[in-house]
Order: C-alpha cells, then structure tokens, then sequence
C-alpha cells in the first residue's frame, strides 16, 4: 500500500471545518480520505493554540471537539521548531504576511509537504505556486482551498512503460522484418 499524502491545514482551516461551515464542506471529502489512510493531515503544533473557539458552538462542545480533531489517529502534530520559526520569520518579510500564517507555510516547507489547504484569501494569492528550496531541492508549495484529487499514479521507473496494442503491432512487424 503507498504510503498516505500528507498536507498541511492552518488553523483557519481546521475552525472552519470543525464549525460546519458551507464552504468548508470539501474538508470532509479530505476527513473521509484520511479515514482509510490515504491522506495524512499535517498541523503546526501552533494550530491547536489557535483554534480557540467555534462560531455556533458552546465553550465546553467546542473544546470537546477541538480536542478530539487534534488527538485523530492521521492528523499529525509538527512543532514549531528554529528552523520553522525562521523560515517564517523569512516568509513575514518576503511575502508580507501575517507571523502567524508564516508558520503553517513554513512548516509545510520544512516538511517537504507540497500541498498547504487554507480558507486565507492572503495565503493563496500571495504564496501559491512559488519555489522554495528546502534540504537542497527545490519545492514548489501549491496553497489552495481544502479539495480531494485522486493522486495521480507515477510509474515505477524500474518496470516497463505499459505500451498501447498499435505500438506493440508495430514493434512486432519490425523485428519480423
């Protein structure tokens, strides 16, 4: 079995969600993916600072379900550690973004994680599609409202290139000839 995709979800992200926003209804597609371990969902330890309170919940249900959100077997906790504090300290100047939205970036980059979900407008505009070296290569971070894609199936550049039945006729004639 692959191994699970990991991505990162800030901290808005996760509020959204765990409030039932309409919007955030894609995050459940995610949820249900992480279920059957194919996606893992990578936090910023600084997340479960955050994420104080949920818009319609009671103090006591939302700590309830914040608490379980985080302790979910494929959310996986990262901490803020030096390098992420300055990485994001590199990405508050670079990019003109707020301390705290810098870290989620900069844990994504320091995990080497690709994917960053968030519902901050400013996040997405500003950082989308940009390179950052991380570890000696280069790693393009696509920041992007929550959504679940079917990963696309590499193939094992060990095993042959499946070849279609015209090219396999062809190859047949020619080595007859």
């Amino acid at each position: 079995m692959a191994p699970p995709e990991r991505r990162v979800w800030c901290a808005c992200t996760i509020i959204d969600y765990l409030a039932g926003k309409p919007y955030a209804k894609a995050c459940e597609d995610v949820i249900e993916r992480a279920e059957k371990g194919a996606v893992e969902i990578v936090v910023s330890t600084l997340a479960e600072a955050e994420v104080v309170k949920l818009d319609g919940h009671l103090h006591a249900n939302a700590e309830a379900m914040i608490d379980e959100f985080f302790e979910r077997s494929y959310v996986v906790r990262v901490g803020l550690d030096p390098l992420v504090a300055r990485r994001a300290r590199a990405i508050v100047r670079d990019y003109s973004l707020k301390p705290l939205d810098s870290v989620h970036i900069a844990t994504a980059i320091e995990q080497g994680i690709s994917i960053l979900e968030t519902y901050d407008g400013d996040m997405i505009t500003k950082v989308n599609g940009k390179k950052f070296e991380v570890e000696g290569r280069e790693l393009e971070l696509i920041v992007r409202n929550p959504v679940w894609e079917e990963p696309v199936a590499v193939p094992d550049p060990q095993l042959p290139l499946p070849l279609d039945p015209a090219t396999l006729a062809s190859a047949a004639d020619a080595s007859a000839s």
